[in-house]
């Protein structure tokens, strides 16, 4: 079986100055394609075919005009490949700024030094780490968002830069629960020494790129790519192929270590298969946007993948936009409006 990973809403690392870097492409997207080896000819025959016939060069991608005017029967055309080739679709799709949030909340709110693994790990606790992040993200403002990345990224743990933000994160929030969490938390930090922690215990883990020399803790393009490799777990892979990366590839190559995977890097101007993915990345992306704007997708075949083969990680009212009829997001909505708005 073949993974093949292309991506939508790249804009690197997130910083914030006085605006974010990822204001026009506030959401990420992974596309994995798992695809029968045995089909890999068919497909590459068929992407070659529809070439011709468009009369398009390289990859499918939405903002051509070519594939605008046609993106009905491209789109028909394509998950004709992938239903008639059974191939799957595993789509990951990040809401920028609120990975940022469930980054804060898993260091400063909730961090798991600060509770047994089977506590941590709990459904419960899950829910109540989400509505945490559900409520910075409606509340902490944009400065404090930004002064948490930078310190995440820099990987320079500074313990008085951490206890600082973890005040002002108490200020800013204004919600007797988090105050409590982060107190907590601010006690462990103190006194971290004697409970048997290390320095780099109370901070998040950075992935390396650029030789080294440049690191990234809060990245929802590996977070994805963890989530889709995990996914295949069971799977055997014979190739696991990314479109080529100018920045990430080393940390994406650790992570594959990590779950016993390789991972190669093609050029999707010249290879089918990522060109396949591509198409899905960009059409599903757009289309994602358009649903969370004005709420629907005319598209048939768009609305079933949303529905069935994506995963989002966003707030819960947003999470409800795309999926309306999603019962367990709208309860974990209730709870969290009844537990932190009052």
């Amino acid at each position: 079986m073949f993974l093949i990973l292309d991506e939508s809403g790249k804009t690197g690392t997130q910083k914030y100055d006085f605006s974010w870097n990822f204001s026009k492409q506030p959401y990420f997207l992974l596309c994995g394609i798992l695809i029968p080896e045995k089909n890999v000819e068919a497909i590459e025959n068929k992407i070659n075919e529809l070439h011709k016939r468009y009369k398009i060069q390289g990859e499918f991608k939405s903002t051509k005009e070519t594939v605008k005017k046609n993106i009905n029967e491209l789109t028909e055309e394509f998950w004709n490949i992938i239903y008639r080739n059974e191939c799957k679709i595993l789509i990951e799709v990040v809401n920028k700024k609120f990975c940022i949030a469930m980054q804060i909340v898993n260091c400063c709110i909730f961090p798991y030094y600060d509770f047994n693994e089977e506590q941590y790990y709990s459904y419960d606790s899950g829910v109540v780490r989400r509505s945490f992040a559900n409520y910075i993200y409606d509340k902490i403002s944009d400065n404090l968002f930004g002064d948490f990345v930078e310190m995440f990224d820099s990987d320079k743990k500074d313990l008085d830069k951490l206890k600082s933000l973890c005040c002002r994160l108490i200020d800013e929030a204004d919600n007797t629960h988090i105050k409590e969490y982060v107190e907590e938390t601010l006690d462990s930090i103190n006194n971290y020494s004697e409970r048997g922690l290390l320095l780099r215990h109370l901070f998040p883990l950075v992935d390396y790129y650029k030789s080294g020399n440049s690191a990234v803790a809060v990245c929802p393009h590996i977070d994805s790519f963890n989530n889709i490799l995990s996914k295949t777990e069971s799977i055997s892979l014979s190739n696991v192929i990314h479109d080529k990366m100018n920045e990430l590839s080393e940390a994406l190559q650790q992570a594959a270590i990590q779950q016993n995977r390789e991972i190669e890097f093609g050029d999707s101007k010249k290879n089918a298969l990522l060109q396949l993915a591509d198409f899905w990345a960009g059409t599903i992306r757009e289309a994602v946007e358009k649903v969370l704007l004005n709420g629907e997708t005319e598209n048939k075949i768009i609305n079933d993948i949303i529905q069935y083969d994506l995963n989002f990680v966003s707030s819960f009212s947003e999470q409800l936009k795309l999926f309306p009829n999603n019962y367990e997001v709208l309860n974990w909505k209730e709870w969290y409006e009844d537990a932190f708005k009052k």
